[in-house]
């Protein structure tokens, strides 16, 4: 038979399909981080944005990856909002001690991101369905990962753990 030849490893003959992430409340860390542009044709053309990759850190779903897109412009900056907050950094905070609207720099250094712990929230959406009607199950929301593990639809997390990564 005719075709491309290739030396196939044990891990790589061994592969197989996996599911996705469940919903639940997972500890991540940043892994790797773009900033990209909305491609032209869209409603929001040539606007900023930071695509994610996230490793998950411990329970049966450690190293498995997962990704999202925060949005760095008015109107769509909820995911950043938080993930900026998770990370410490500094928003605008009002009188009554609570975040308020105002001016942000959003940092664009992957020295800023990759590498640090954050709380990843799954969940569904009632409008947001996959091809098959079922609802899709994706990145909802962060907070600052303080210790804990992760904990797939709805258990509770528990004490910490190390980094699965080096």
């Amino acid at each position: 038979m005719q075709g491309i030849r290739v030396n196939l490893s044990d891990q790589e003959a061994q592969s197989q399909d996996r599911e996705p992430l469940p919903a639940g409340k997972f500890h991540y860390k940043i892994t790797d981080m773009e900033v990209m542009f909305v491609k032209e044709g869209s409603k929001n053309a040539g606007k900023p944005y930071i695509n994610f990759e996230f490793t998950v850190q411990d329970g049966v779903y450690a190293t498995r990856k997962d990704w999202t897109n925060a949005m760095c412009f008015e109107g769509a900056l909820y995911l950043i909002s938080q993930i900026l907050k998770a990370l410490d950094h500094p928003i605008n905070i009002g009188p009554d001690g609570r975040a308020k609207g105002g001016e942000l720099i959003i940092p664009d250094a992957r020295e800023f991101y990759v590498g640090k712990d954050i709380w990843g929230r799954r969940g569904t959406s009632k409008n947001d369905r996959n091809e098959d009607g079922t609802p899709r199950i994706q990145l909802r929301g962060f907070s600052k990962y303080e210790g804990g593990t992760s904990a797939a639809a709805g258990a509770a997390p528990s004490k910490p753990a190390a980094s699965v990564l080096p």
